[in-house]
């Protein structure tokens, strides 16, 4: 008892582990999930934000210098004059005013970007006007505004290898005739966004580590459930089984001289359930069928004599018709018997196995069997099968009154039972198996089956 005790505590501890797992993982799942969407939402707002204020300082940028004073610079070494040291100061104040990293004019001659003025005091290349300029296929996402005099925006959030980080704006500067003198660039080095982003990527990736380690711990705690449900479930049979089992030495005690016969009867039902497989024979009826619960079960076909009298049971000769039709109530009372333990089981399939051995085992194929005369397919095919079996061991079985027939006889006398006594074609049957019936009669048995 203390150690049947102790399983059923591993056991629930075992299922509330799992069951605890799993919900942590969903609620850890679920909170990642709702997180990523809110940070996904914030930055959407950011870039929106920070789309507006890039366009915004662009435009800005523009109204910093006119087209004309943009076009006296043309070569390299305008950069020494006064005037562009001047613009240049006024670029550096206003990126820092505006709080972006940098600001410029860009002219585009040809098939190339020319950097006209910048803010970038660090860059020892760029004292002043380019002299290497930027092939413009670089600056394909330019081309809205360069041709169309557009104000631009970049893909907020899309980051290329050259400048990580940096989002960018651009709006055109227009000479007096309304063509594009210059383009005004603002870079933004949007760390926040870059920093928000790395969040979402590390978010994603423990999105994707919960689901893994949830459905993992989920399918290895669900084998380890199943295999201790199948371990109960072996555990419940063998009770059940001994349960049978000890009805059924109760029953053979009782009726000493019928000594192993439930055990051969058993081996008997297994042999023709087997051959009826091979021949391909009731595949509609057997299907569904727990063989080895319906072969178990069929150690209850006889439960009834546990009611009937010593007298009877016992009597070394044989029995007088009173005596006989005494002896049949052993079918009715074995029907009452599962039926009362049934009601107390709900029914399970051993039991609903069992009563149809109990109460179908003596009908007779023309209808001339007993208790209740049910003929042809009308007889369950489980009675039908245990017929064969229990009068084969009855002829093959020593009696007070009769020696036992060898096996050979008994044979013949079941096919000479075929569409009177039996099912024909499990007689059929039984002729392919008779080697098999033939040598389990021979083989000693237990008295009592433990």
């Amino acid at each position: 008892m203390k150690a049947l005790l102790r399983k059923l505590k591993k056991n629930i501890v075992s299922n509330w582990l799992l069951l605890v797992f799993v919900c942590s993982g969903i609620a850890v799942l679920a909170v990642s999930i709702k997180s990523w969407m809110l940070l996904r939402g914030l930055i959407a707002a950011n870039q929106q934000e920070v789309r507006v204020r890039l366009l915004a300082t662009a435009e800005k940028l523009a109204t910093l210098t006119t087209a004309e004073e943009l076009n006296g610079y043309r070569e390299p070494a305008d950069a020494a004059r006064p005037e562009w040291k001047e613009l240049r100061q006024k670029l550096i104040k206003f990126a820092k005013d505006a709080n972006v990293k940098y600001v410029y004019y860009l002219r585009v001659i040809d098939d190339k970007i020319y950097y006209i003025v910048d803010n970038d005091i660090d860059e020892e290349n760029r004292a002043g006007i380019d002299k290497a300029p930027i092939e413009l296929s670089k600056f394909m996402d330019l081309m809205p505004t360069l041709l169309k005099g557009e104000a631009f925006v970049s893909q907020l959030g899309h980051y290329n290898e050259d400048w990580p980080g940096l989002s960018y704006a651009y709006a055109p500067l227009f000479n007096s005739d309304g063509s594009v003198a210059a383009v005004c660039g603002v870079d933004l080095e949007d760390t926040e966004i870059l920093r928000m982003h790395a969040i979402e990527n590390r978010l994603a990736i423990t999105i994707v580590v919960v689901i893994i380690v949830v459905f993992v711990g989920a399918w290895f705690g669900f084998n380890i459930l199943q295999r201790m449900v199948k371990a109960r479930t072996r555990q419940v049979i063998a009770l059940q089984n001994a349960v049978l089992h000890g009805v059924a030495n109760i029953v053979e005690s009782r009726d000493s001289a019928t000594g192993g016969h439930i055990e051969r009867t058993q081996r008997y039902l297994k042999t023709l359930i087997s051959g009826l497989g091979k021949m391909g024979l009731y595949k509609e009826e057997t299907k569904g069928w727990n063989i080895e619960l319906m072969v178990d079960s069929s150690q209850l076909h006889d439960v009834g004599k546990i009611a009937i009298s010593d007298s009877i049971l016992k009597k070394p000769s044989s029995l007088t018709t009173e005596e006989f039709e005494a002896m049949k109530k052993h079918v009715e009372f074995g029907v009452s018997i599962i039926e009362g333990i049934e009601y107390e089981d709900s029914g399970t399939d051993f039991l609903k196995y069992a009563k149809i051995f109990a109460a179908t085992h003596h009908e007779r194929w023309d209808g001339s069997g007993y208790p209740n005369g049910l003929a042809g397919s009308d007889i369950p095919l489980p009675g039908r099968l245990m017929a064969i079996a229990d009068v084969y061991d009855a002829l093959t079985s020593a009696r007070p009154y009769k020696k036992a027939f060898p096996p050979e006889v008994a044979a013949k006398i079941i096919r000479e039972g075929r569409g009177s006594h039996f099912d024909p074609l499990l007689v059929d049957v039984f002729d392919q198996v008779a080697d098999q019936f033939a040598l389990i009669a021979l083989q000693p048995m237990n008295q009592n089956i433990a």
